[in-house]
């Protein structure tokens, strides 16, 4: 059965390498990739197996990829079962969207494309006003530097609308 999990990494384990019993030499990586936009994300342990496919992936914590997994069980000495998630296959959905052509080699850093931003205006200066307000004798706060007092002159606590 073939399955594909489109997910953030969030883990890397160290590349593992050995000798099998007929005396090849293999290597395998473990990932962990979770699930995204979710409530309650899935979390998977996938493994790439092989050097070429470990150095041909490329693999980075923080990449959001789609791993094309083969699901595998096998049963231990005692009897029990495992599940083997094999990756033998990676996409990286963000490049293709944005048509660009992945180079999927250990070492190779993108090259960033410039973006010109229209100018912003300039922030609003604004008056920063003390904590706690000054207060008159009355226990009233002062109002500094007010530029209208048409309400004040009324009694009211705020501004008049021009008449």
């Amino acid at each position: 059965m073939n399955v594909k999990f489109t997910g953030k990494i969030i883990a890397a384990g160290q590349v593992q390498m050995g000798t099998s019993q007929n005396g090849t030499q293999w290597s395998s990586q473990e990932f962990v990739i979770e699930e995204l936009n979710q409530q309650y994300p899935s979390r998977a342990v996938i493994q790439v197996y092989g050097s070429d496919k470990i150095q041909q992936f490329g693999i980075q914590v923080g990449e959001i990829i789609t791993a094309n997994i083969g699901l595998k069980a096998h049963q231990s000495r005692d009897g029990r079962w495992f599940n083997q998630l094999d990756c033998w296959k990676v996409e990286r959905p963000n490049a293709q969207q944005q048509g660009q052509v992945v180079q999927s080699q250990v070492g190779q850093v993108p090259q960033q494309q410039a973006v010109n931003y229209p100018p912003q205006p300039a922030p609003i200066q604004q008056q920063m006003q003390a904590f706690p307000p000054q207060v008159n004798a009355s226990g009233q706060p002062i109002q500094q530097n007010a530029q209208y007092a048409g309400g004040q002159q009324q009694g009211l606590p705020f501004p008049a609308p021009n008449q």
